[in-house]
């Protein structure tokens, strides 16, 4: 049996190991702005930020910062959706659009957004409640509606970019698909979805659509065949799905239910987690979202923010060493265009794999290395055969895991 331990090494920040498997964050226990948690998503620092029904707040691993209409230009406090483009922010409020770069607010006058999806040459989509869909490629805007699509001014509740760059959205009059060139609709006319009126759409690493349909399950396309999931031909605790499907490294499926609470599916078997057998605050479930360390981050109704990880939750803490710049995980040149170097560093034998990681979640590189001792590593990888983009960087042993953004140009 390897002795496998803990790396140290120190990014953005380091990983410390909580004591619990679950951890709640709510009004009366943190900083965080409300307990009805719509929408989350993880930045490239490791930060967690959420959108609530009293503004947008920011989760560092230790403090929380709330955004708001008191200390910012946003419209409303009200928000829905939110989605982390590197380090800049987008934030969908029931009255309007804002971006924060860190530094500056922008407001634009798209409102009520629900949904969103980010294209790798940074193009954006935004789905919005009865407004129909709008692109932005960072200079003009364009909708669409049934003057140059197949769309009419509906709602579309989820918008997922495949590996081939077709762009998917979750509609109340089906799923529809966006080729750059041409639409296509899938609806219980024309196909085997179960309904019509879909909550929500995610793509895995293997380009399956995984779909929420208003109360009759699941919903799974490999682009050929439609599969469904009730609690008739399956242990689905229930038909009604609010959240996006969120997806591990292994490929399983955590799915956010609407009265029954957390469900985990790898393919074979279905476990739910609830407040009768588990650390859940509530089993109303808004979101789901999978980090790059493996914990499952979990919006509620009315009960806050949940983190889970089976064998202790990982949180990012700031760390004194980050202001020494000792960085004991890196590579460098980071933006790199031909080649980067990775290095880190081992407190004691460990076997070590490093994982590249494209932005639709699919593996590029595989670097394994077995049996290493106590001390500093560095070795060169080729970035020149990889596409212009953001990727992520994964240092894991079998049990600890931390990411780094690498930008490639």
């Amino acid at each position: 049996m390897k002795n496998f331990i803990s790396i140290l090494f120190f990014l953005t920040s380091y990983c410390a190991f909580a004591q619990t498997d679950w951890i709640v964050f709510n009004t009366s226990n943190s900083g965080i702005p409300h307990n009805v948690v719509e929408d989350i998503t993880i930045d490239a620092s490791g930060n967690t930020w959420v959108a609530t029904y009293g503004g947008v707040g920011k989760f560092d691993g230790s403090n929380w910062t709330v955004f708001n209409t008191s200390n910012t230009i946003m419209p409303s406090n009200v928000c829905y959706s939110i989605k982390a483009d590197a380090d800049t922010i987008w934030i969908g409020t029931v009255f309007g659009l804002v971006k924060f770069d860190g530094t500056t607010w922008t407001n634009y006058p798209y409102g009520y957004v629900l949904s969103m999806g980010f294209e790798a040459n940074g193009t954006k989509w935004f789905g919005g409640y009865q407004t129909g869909l709008v692109k932005y490629d960072g200079t003009t805007w364009t909708s669409y509606n049934s003057s140059n699509s197949i769309l009419s001014d509906s709602t579309y509740y989820s918008v997922a970019i495949d590996s081939d760059n077709n762009k998917w959205f979750a509609s109340v009059e089906g799923v529809f698909k966006f080729d750059d060139i041409d639409w296509t609709r899938f609806y219980t006319v024309n196909s085997d979805l179960p309904g019509d009126v879909i909550f929500s759409l995610s793509i895995d690493a293997n380009d399956t659509k995984w779909l929420s349909i208003a109360e009759l399950g699941i919903g799974q396309f490999d682009g050929v065949t439609w599969t469904g999931y009730d609690t008739l031909n399956s242990d689905m605790p229930e038909n009604y799905v609010n959240a996006e499907i969120a997806f591990d490294d292994n490929g399983d499926k955590w799915i956010g239910t609407s009265t029954k609470g957390l469900t985990f599916f790898d393919d074979a078997t279905w476990t739910t987690f609830n407040t009768g057998n588990s650390g859940i605050p509530s089993n109303n479930l808004l979101d789901v979202v999978v980090d790059a360390v493996d914990n499952k981050w979990i919006g509620t109704y009315g009960s806050g923010l949940a983190v889970y990880r089976e064998n202790g939750v990982i949180l990012y803490i700031k760390s004194i060493e980050e202001t020494k710049g000792d960085r004991l995980f890196d590579h460098v040149p980071n933006p790199s265009h031909d080649l980067t170097t990775i290095s880190y560093a081992l407190l004691s034998c460990s076997d070590v794999e490093v994982t590249v990681i494209d932005g639709y979640g699919k593996h590029v590189a595989d670097l394994v290395h077995e049996d290493q001792c106590a001390g500093s590593y560095s070795f060169p990888f080729q970035t020149n055969n990889l596409s212009p983009g953001v990727y992520s960087c994964v240092l894991k042993t079998e049990t600890s895991r931390m990411a780094k953004k690498l930008i490639i140009y």
